[in-house]
């Protein structure tokens, strides 16, 4: 798993990208959200390490700081966006069902507007191409012009009207997983000296149990994830004017620079100097 921060710009831009044929990323997190549409084909997704399959005409709405993943084995031609919180404020952080339909008239809106339009003078791929390469097209789209910004929202929010609508009923509303919540727990305290003990009484579990359910979501164990977020903050530091490791590496959180930079070569699989020589 990693920790994905770039390539999403700012507050006032919207990033999308067309999947085309087929889509394979890795297990990631992110600090955005982020939207699907299946225009064609399936597109496998796992959340949380829970497994599930989107079809043709189906909607993908993953939260912040959930762990997810794609894969398109046989093929599949998706729209996938990612875009800052604070353009829709109003949609609910709660984990309800990450993958569903909209009624008609409002698909065939956002097919109209995203799909089948042209945002920004980028015009869309309406087709599954006829080859058997995967094809990615990525955009930004400056939403400094109001009008712009409307249309997007304004097709937007007809969608997680209806994803509010469904979930607000919805028996999977609230599954108990404490993945997001420790995580975000994470991401706010990790330069601090922690321990699975701390995680666990915050969210109010045994060691065990948590320890339990972050091995089957992530795959990894709390020190691993722990480690993700500390070299993400390293490379960071390491991309602008710097002094001593040492410093660098205890302003991350880590203890010692024997730590850090065995942890730096486990996530990045270079030593902070071969990263550094391969980025100047």
């Amino acid at each position: 798993m990693f920790i994905q921060n770039q390539n999403f710009g700012s507050p006032e831009q919207l990033q999308y990208n067309f999947q085309i044929n087929g889509y394979v990323y890795p297990p990631h997190i992110h600090q955005f959200s982020e939207l699907g549409y299946v225009i064609s084909g399936e597109l496998e997704v796992k959340i949380n390490g829970r497994a599930m399959t989107a079809r043709e005409g189906e909607f993908i709405l993953i939260q912040p700081l959930h762990i997810h993943e794609y894969n398109s084995p046989s093929g599949c031609c998706a729209f996938i966006c990612a875009f800052a919180n604070s353009l829709f404020p109003e949609l609910s952080s709660g984990d309800g069902k990450s993958i569903f339909r909209c009624s008609r008239v409002v698909e065939d809106y956002f097919i109209a507007t995203i799909v089948n339009g042209e945002l920004n003078g980028h015009p869309l791929p309406r087709n599954l191409v006829e080859s058997d390469n995967t094809h990615t097209d990525s955009c930004y789209i400056d939403l400094s012009s109001p009008q712009l910004l409307m249309r997007i929202k304004s097709c937007f929010y007809a969608v997680f009207s209806e994803y509010e609508l469904q979930n607000a009923c919805s028996d999977d509303k609230k599954r108990g997983d404490p993945m997001p919540d420790l995580l975000i727990w994470l991401s706010e305290h990790y330069t601090e000296p922690l321990k699975l003990a701390d995680a666990a009484a915050y969210l109010g579990y045994s060691s065990n149990y948590l320890s339990h359910i972050i091995k089957r979501t992530s795959g990894m164990s709390f020190c691993e994830i722990l480690g993700c977020l500390r070299i993400d903050c390293a490379l960071k530091l390491l991309a602008k004017p710097h002094g001593r490791i040492i410093d660098l590496a205890l302003d991350c959180g880590f203890q010692n620079e024997r730590s850090f930079h065995r942890t730096f070569r486990r996530v990045t699989g270079k030593s902070p100097s071969e990263y550094l020589n391969g980025h100047i």
